[in-house]
């Protein structure tokens, strides 16, 4: 919490700042045994060793996680507008009066406030205020042990995250009528530009996996490829999975209740799990060849140069 507050108090344009969350990993890291714990220690590691000290060189985070953050009160109070007041708070608040009536867009992006707060902080009319990732604050989390429990969790960030940041985007242009500095605006908006674009590729990550799915089977499960004479059958058979396993996957979603199928989650998670096993021995063995390949090009043009 120091440490938080040492980043306010060094800096008096931050108005938000967040620290370090790591994973509960138990007494010798016995918690890492469970696959699924192991998974979310890696992707909050990498969340704060790439994605969070990015973005706050450029000013702008995000996320600011509600778990473990702070922010200058002065920077959340809203300002008097011709419509009445505006502002962090009043965006940050406003998911608390929407009720039935309201349309699924506003209804997922409220569940994720804290990036709306985000947002509005930095875009905030007339101010200067960034956002800033400290290094040195540091906080446990208790993560979700359970295959349920994990998917309610990610329903409810996938989607307000994902509405979130299509409001922002929407909304870019109010971080021009900011008192930023020319060379923050050029930042922000390249920053802009680097979100934007992984908004678009999140819509097709799906479509996208499958297609690197598609081409490395089709490139190493051939005949005469990695499985040999069986090649065309194991890629007929693991396309056939990995088609099931989608449907099986989105039928589920449909539900409100992942405790109902918990056990097809698992099946279609280990079928994923035997799924990947093979792409990673089709993606190396496609490497091996490529490798070999070039080499013996390079050979042949050594000989023709020498033959000449």
């Amino acid at each position: 919490i120091y440490q938080l507050w040492k980043a306010f108090d060094s800096n008096p344009n931050v108005g938000g700042a967040c620290g370090e969350i790591y994973c509960q990993l138990g007494k010798n890291c016995k918690n890492l045994v469970s696959p699924l714990v192991a998974a979310q220690n890696f992707e909050y590691k990498i969340s704060n060793i790439l994605d969070k000290p990015l973005e706050s060189v450029f000013g702008y985070i995000s996320v600011l996680p509600g778990a473990f953050s702070a922010y200058r009160y002065k920077a959340l109070q809203n300002y008097d507008t011709a419509e009445g007041k505006k502002g962090p708070l009043y965006a940050y608040f406003k998911g608390e009066k929407l009720h039935e009536g309201c349309n699924m867009f506003k209804s997922n992006m409220y569940l994720a406030e804290d990036r709306i707060l985000c947002f509005e902080l930095v875009a905030k009319k007339n101010c200067k205020w960034v956002l800033k990732y400290v290094k040195a604050a540091k906080a446990e989390t208790d993560v979700p042990d359970n295959i349920p429990e994990f998917i309610s969790q990610r329903r409810r960030w996938l989607n307000g995250s994902f509405f979130a940041a299509v409001y922002a985007s929407y909304n870019w242009s109010k971080i021009y009528q900011t008192n930023h500095s020319s060379l923050r605006k050029l930042a922000l908006t390249i920053e802009y530009i680097y979100n934007l674009v992984n908004l678009v590729f999140s819509w097709f990550n799906i479509a996208n996996f499958y297609l690197c799915f598609h081409f490395l089977t089709e490139k190493s499960a051939s005949e005469g490829g990695i499985f040999g004479r069986f090649g065309p059958y194991v890629k007929e058979s693991l396309e056939l999975c990995y088609v099931f396993a989608m449907l099986c996957v989105l039928i589920c979603s449909l539900g409100n209740r992942p405790q109902g199928s918990k056990k097809l989650y698992i099946a279609c998670i280990i079928l994923f799990a035997i799924i990947m096993v093979f792409m990673f021995a089709m993606a190396f063995y496609t490497v091996y060849r490529s490798i070999l390949a070039s080499k013996n090009q390079s050979f042949a043009k050594k000989c023709k140069i020498q033959l000449s």
